[in-house]
Formats: structure tokens, sequence, C-alpha cells
């Protein structure tokens, strides 16, 4: 019994040969099984993402996951990811709430996960999503990817991710319509990559375009406060000194109404 969650816990070399026996004796039983308790290790992973953005349960979200951490990384990474790539549709219609909101899924995974855990799960979900189904998904994990890439160093990752990124939302642009989040979070990651690559011009017009859909339809979330981050250091750059210091004090006001929201 773990002392600390109170639950009785299979050894791990005992989990094993129980699966070794299982597999050669009951596949069928033990296949069902293990897609029953990833629904529910899925469904309780979609819900402490949830958590973590709403008001006051920021901590209990990650104590929650932090309790049952080995099943919620092993399903996901293992058996939630080989289901979407075999589109398995027990796990595929089963698990559709982790696909809701899915970037602020992966930014709470980032809370919880070792950094270069979370970059594997990124890759391993990447590798599973078809773009042709989930194409606004596929272009949330390659944005993501390309950032961790970014603060890294690994230029050719970088722009290997983004142009495929670029390529696919423009295939796919109407998809993003009532995806607010999901546009934000793409346009917010392409006009900081065409500001590093010295295209100012149109850098401006993308920011531009992410703010107007940050302030009409979600203007007290993170990811408006880190869009006029950026877009206010941008501004700075190119020496646009009292766009740089309005977008400073909005970034300001958003990050304050997003904190109140949250905690």
């Amino acid at each position: 019994m773990s002392p600390s969650s109170r639950r009785y816990q299979l050894h791990p070399l005992i989990h094993a040969f129980a699966s070794k026996i299982g597999r050669a004796t009951y596949p069928h039983l033990l296949d069902g099984g293990e897609k029953l308790a990833c629904v529910c290790f899925m469904s309780r992973l979609a819900e402490n993402a949830n958590m973590y953005w709403s008001k006051d349960t920021c901590k209990e979200s990650v104590e929650a996951f932090n309790e049952d951490r080995h099943n919620f990384e092993y399903f996901l990474h293992d058996v939630y990811s080989q289901g979407m790539e075999n589109q398995d549709l027990e796990i595929v219609d089963a698990c559709k709430t982790f696909l809701d909101d899915f970037s602020q899924k992966c930014m709470y995974l980032e809370m919880c996960v070792l950094p270069r855990f979370y970059i594997q799960i990124l890759e391993r979900l990447l590798k599973s999503f078809k773009p042709d189904i989930h194409p606004v998904h596929t272009v949330e994990l390659l944005c993501l990817l390309g950032h961790e890439s970014r603060k890294v160093g690994d230029t050719a990752k970088y722009d290997a991710y983004m142009k495929k990124a670029t390529k696919l939302y423009s295939a796919n642009s109407p998809e993003f319509e009532t995806k607010a989040l999901s546009e934000v979070i793409y346009l917010h990651s392409y006009a900081r990559f065409l500001s590093e690559k010295k295209v100012p011009y149109e850098s401006k017009t993308v920011y531009r375009k992410a703010l107007q859909i940050c302030k009409k339809k979600m203007p007290d979330h993170p990811e408006t406060a880190a869009t006029l981050l950026f877009s206010g250091r941008h501004d700075k750059r190119r020496k646009e000194n009292e766009e740089a210091v309005q977008r400073s004090r909005k970034h300001c006001t958003s990050s304050r109404s997003a904190l109140v929201n949250i905690l």
C-alpha cells in the first residue's frame, strides 16, 4: 500500500508479470481493461487540466496529478497515443474531452512533468494525430514543439516545425474560425517566428490579427497577456515606443485579470 495515497499499488515487476500472462492467456480481456483504464485516466487528466485553469484550484490540480503521475504518464504517452494513431474508436470517442482547449491541456502538462518528458509527449502526440483529421491540434503541437526547439537554440527544428504549421494552417484556416485559442496560439507563434526572421512589417500585421481575436473572444485569457507582451516587445524593437508602452499597460491589466480568474 502506498503510504501517501493509502491505495494499493502493484509492484512494477508483479504488474509486468501479470501483463505478460494476461496477454498470452486473455488478450481480449486485458486489452479491454486497459482501454477502460485509459478512458478513466484521460478523463481525469482533462478534469485536472480544467481545474488548473479555474479559480482557486491550481495547487489542487497539480497535487491531483502527482497522486497518479505514473498512470497519467503511461496512459497518455503509450495507450492513448497508440489509440489515436490507430484511430481506435473506443479511445477516440471516449477521450474527446482531452481535446477540448487542447493547447491548455498541453500547457498544464508542461507544469506537471519534466521538460524532457513533456517534449516526448508532444512528439508522440504529433506522430499520433492525423493532419487531415485533426489539423487544428496538429498545428498547435507544431507551434508548441517549435517553441521548445527555439528555447534550446535548435534553429533547424524550429524552422521546420513553424513551416509545417504555417502550411497546415493556410490549408485549413476555416477550421480555426470557431477555435479562438488555437488560432491565437498559431498567430502568436507565427508572428514571433517572422520577427526573428527579420520580417517586421508582416509580423506586426499578424500580431494585430491575434490581438483582435484576443480582444473580441478571450480578453482575460493568459494567452492574451502573452500576446500583448511579445507584441509590445516587437514594437519596442521597431522603435515604436508609444505603441510599446500601450501594449505594456494592456499586458499588465490583462495579466492581473488572468491571475484573478485563475487564482
